[in-house]
């Protein structure tokens, strides 16, 4: 009975890490067919989030253009100190 309760524990965070790291066009797709046919699962997965947290292409970060910024001027100097 143990064993099986593992191997069930591990299968549904298996389906959910699955489902935080898919594709954004991915999800969509599959709480569409979700809600048409399972409609009260559709309901327990979390909604579409807007946030760098929730994977790939759903934060806009990398849609923002190139960067401007030249690293030219930036750069410093770095000195080690060693004591013994």
């Amino acid at each position: 009975m143990q064993t099986f309760i593992v191997v069930i524990l591990i299968a549904v965070a298996t389906l959910y890490l699955g489902f935080r790291w898919m594709p954004k066009q991915g999800k969509s797709k599959l709480i569409e067919w979700l809600s048409k046919t399972h409609p009260a699962l559709a309901r327990l997965l979390p909604a579409m989030e807007k946030n760098c947290s929730s994977g790939c292409s759903t934060c806009g970060n990398c849609n923002e253009g190139p960067v401007t910024k030249t690293l030219k001027n930036q750069t410093k100097s770095i000195t080690f100190i060693r004591h013994l």
